[in-house]
């Protein structure tokens, strides 16, 4: 097979405004797999395009050999120079069917191995288990999240077509751990009617030596032309779209999302079970990211050592940070590292600053811009039980509070916390180096 250039391989996401992981890498242009509640092919994208682009190792060698000696060109090279750490698998699995063959990602993975670039691989696949893939993991600096929303081999062959499945995928993790490679698991999404098949995955992945779970519930597309929905509804026998609407579900961005009451007690439960076998948790939902484990939003990466430097300028680490202190504002980002160049690029047409900068518009116009409130949503607001203090800033800037039932659940977490720092945790961190 001839691949094309996929000249946005390597992007920022537009999840920014609240993600520790904006620095986005994908092997390929569109995913291979047909996961009927898939976001990136419900969105769009490349699913139109009759050939399969790929990203070019050599390119990406050529780039961090560049950055140890020259300065940064764009917001990328800034993000790359800063060694902020690496999703690869944002928008499409790093591991598709024809890999093995092609071997684009195991590629990618020798140029980061190389350089000791910390480097979060997302996947439904367990391809990574076998040993030419396994050798280049464990001379890197890698965590390896797999995703998948039961047990069940039969439900999810139907839902999450041709990926290997849960059984697989808890094998591969087995072997991962016993590697020394930190491995985390993504229960998404949680599937109506079988959300409580979560307690088992977790279950699951703490017998395997999974150090962290994140859980997000199920997100509608608001794209009327995504065929997946329709059959992902009589797979699991309810009609989703009639299920959101009589939730009154509300849409943010491009995705109808359930209301906070369908999901907070959920969340709870699962985090406490997700303690009770020592995992650490993460609340992937956007609005409850302050509920998760670590400061790295949902992914906890923060917890093993080697990848704290996450990104930081963006609205949940405003809020981590107005927590003590009871009012949340810009300003507390003040000293915060950015990159400056432009990033238009990398932003939807829709939601692109306009103006007359002759050099774009860098992630900190786009935060300070939505601060205020937004339409599509991203503003600071949008995180469960952070509201509008009524107070201002100097430079006109919204000052936010928390409500008591989200304080009180933010002081329970650090309780939490602290008590289990008193007891070593030996799974808490397994498998990392």
């Amino acid at each position: 097979m001839t691949l094309g250039d996929y000249p946005y391989s390597l992007a920022i996401t537009s999840q920014f405004y609240y993600c520790g992981l904006p620095l986005r890498l994908d092997s390929y242009s569109r995913c291979l797999y047909g996961c009927l509640y898939c976001f990136a092919n419900a969105r769009g994208g490349n699913r139109g395009s009759p050939r399969l682009a790929a990203a070019s190792a050599s390119s990406m060698r050529c780039r961090m050999e560049r950055l140890t000696s020259e300065h940064p060109r764009s917001a990328i090279d800034e993000l790359l120079a800063k060694r902020q750490p690496i999703h690869l698998g944002g928008m499409s699995d790093p591991f598709p069917p024809g890999e093995a063959k092609l071997g684009v990602s195991r590629a990618l993975l020798d140029v980061l191995a190389d350089y000791e670039y910390p480097t979060v691989i997302s996947t439904k696949s367990n391809l990574f288990e076998r040993d030419d893939y396994l050798r280049v993991l464990k001379r890197g600096r890698f965590i390896v999240q797999v995703s998948m929303s039961s047990t069940d081999d039969s439900l999810l062959s139907r839902t999450d077509v041709r990926t290997p499945g849960p059984s697989a995928l808890l094998r591969a993790l087995a072997t991962l751990a016993t590697e020394g490679i930190p491995t985390a698991c993504r229960i998404q999404p949680l599937l109506p009617g079988h959300e409580g098949e979560a307690f088992g995955v977790i279950d699951a992945c703490a017998s395997v030596g999974v150090r962290h779970v994140a859980v997000e519930h199920l997100k509608l597309p608001i794209e009327k032309t995504w065929s997946g929905t329709e059959p992902l509804s009589w797979i699991l026998g309810i009609n989703l779209q009639d299920y959101f609407s009589s939730r009154r579900a509300y849409r943010i961005g491009r995705e109808w999302i359930l209301p906070i009451g369908d999901r907070l007690e959920r969340i709870l439960g699962l985090r406490d079970h997700a303690h009770s076998r020592g995992l650490t948790f993460g609340a992937a939902d956007n609005d409850l990211l302050l509920l998760s484990d670590g400061d790295c939003c949902c992914s906890g990466i923060d917890l093993v050592p080697g990848f704290e430097n996450f990104f930081r300028f963006n609205y949940t680490e405003a809020a981590r940070r107005g927590i003590a202190g009871g009012l949340i504002a810009i300003g507390r980002l003040a000293e915060t590292w950015c990159p400056e160049k432009s990033i238009d690029r990398y932003v939807n047409s829709r939601s692109r600053l306009q103006g007359s900068s002759q050099t774009g518009h860098g992630i900190r116009e786009y935060v300070r811009r939505n601060w205020n409130g937004s339409p599509n949503g991203n503003f600071p607001g949008a995180l469960h039980g952070v509201v509008d203090s009524g107070e201002w800033d100097e430079e006109g800037f919204r000052l936010y509070r928390f409500t008591d039932e989200v304080r009180a659940l933010l002081a329970r977490r650090r309780r939490e916390q602290t008590n289990e720092q008193r007891v070593p945790a030996a799974t808490q961190l397994s498998g990392s180096h």
